[in-house]
C-alpha cells in the first residue's frame, strides 16, 4: 500500500485521493481497505486513470513520510515490494516492440524523489526528468529496463521485453547482413562493368596484343559474354579453368591494361 500511495494526494479538506490505472483499482481498494480500514468512494475518472477518495489519519502521516521510506523497510523484499506499489500506480513504459523507455510519474516532487532513492535502494538507477513543472523518472537503457521489471516481479513483462529485445537484434542483424550483401554486389557489378569498359577500349585501339595469350583468350571472353557469372565464363575457357583462376586472370588484365594505359598517356604528353 505504501507504494500505491505515490500516486495519492492530499485534499484541503483532509481527504486522500489516489489515482491509479484500471487495472490496480480493484487491488487498491481492496488495499484501503485492509490497511485503513475506510471504505474507498470512486470519484471519476481522469486521464486514463480512476480517482478513489477516503478519510484517513494514517494515510495521511503516511503521505508526509514518503521520503523516510526506511523507517518501513523491515526486511530484504519490502524495498522491492515498495517498488513494485509505485510501479504499478504510476508506472508506465514502452511497447517492447518499440523504444527502449520506462517513467515512472509519482504526484509530487517529494515522492518522485522518495521512488528514486527506493529504486537505488534496489539496485535500479532512474534520471530525473521535468516537464511542465513536474519531476518524473525514466529509464532508456534496455538492460537497466530489465533490471527494473525483474525487481518488481513483472515476470511477463520481463519475458516479452527480453524477446522483443531478441527479435528486434536478430531484424537488425538480418538488415545489416542484407545490406551488406547487396553492396558486395554492387561493388562486383561496378567492378565487373569498369574491366569490360577497359577491355573494350583496349580492342577498339587494338592493345589486347599486351596481354599474353591466356589473359587475351579471357579478355576476350570477358567482353564478348559481359553478363556471364565467373563460373559460366570459367567453364568457356579451353581448357576451362577454376573460378579463382579466372578471378585472378581477369585481376591481371586490369592491371596490365591500366598500365598500358598510362604507359601511352605519358608518350602521347
Amino acid at each position: 500500500m505504501f507504494g500505491l500511495l505515490f500516486a495519492a494526494e492530499r485534499l484541503e479538506n483532509g481527504d486522500v485521493v489516489l489515482s491509479v490505472p484500471p487495472c490496480v483499482g480493484e487491488l487498491a481498494c481492496r488495499l484501503i481497505r485492509e490497511q485503513f480500514t475506510r471504505e474507498p468512494k470512486l470519484l471519476g475518472a481522469y486521464r486514463g486513470k480512476l480517482r478513489f477518495g477516503f478519510n484517513s489519519k494514517s494515510a495521511r502521516i503516511m503521505l508526509e513520510e514518503l521520503d523516510q521510506f526506511r523507517t518501513r523497510v523491515k526486511c530484504g523484499d519490502c524495498a522491492s515490494t515498495m517498488l513494485r506499489g509505485v510501479f504499478l500506480a504510476v508506472g508506465s513504459m514502452n511497447s517492447p516492440e518499440k523504444e527502449s523507455y520506462l517513467q515512472l510519474s509519482p504526484t509530487s516532487d517529494k515522492a518522485c524523489l522518495a521512488a528514486k532513492e527506493i529504486a537505488e535502494e534496489c539496485g535500479v538507477a532512474f534520471s530525473v526528468g521535468e516537464r511542465r513543472g513536474k519531476s518524473y523518472l525514466y529509464i532508456k537503457r534496455r538492460q537497466s529496463i530489465e533490471d527494473m521489471l525483474g525487481t518488481v516481479g513483472a515476470n511477463s513483462a520481463y519475458f516479452d521485453f527480453i524477446n522483443a529485445g531478441i527479435d528486434k537484434q536478430t531484424r537488425e542483424y538480418a538488415n545489416r547482413s542484407a545490406n551488406c550483401i547487396t553492396s558486395n554486389i554492387s561493388k562486383t557489378v561496378s567492378s565487373s562493368m569498369q574491366l569490360v569498359e577497359l577491355i573494350n577500349e583496349a580492342r577498339d585501339e587494338d592493345r589486347l596484343s599486351v596481354l599474353p595469350p591466356e589473359l587475351a583468350e579471357t579478355a576476350k571472353l570477358r567482353s564478348k559474354y559481359e553478363d556471364s557469372s565467373l563460373a559460366q565464363l570459367a567453364a568457356m575457357h579451353n581448357p576451362p579453368v577454376s573460378k579463382s583462376g579466372l578471378y585472378h586472370r581477369l585481376d591481371k588484365i586490369k592491371m596490365i591494361l591500366e598500365d598500358d594505359a598510362k604507359r601511352r598517356n605519358k608518350i602521347k604528353k
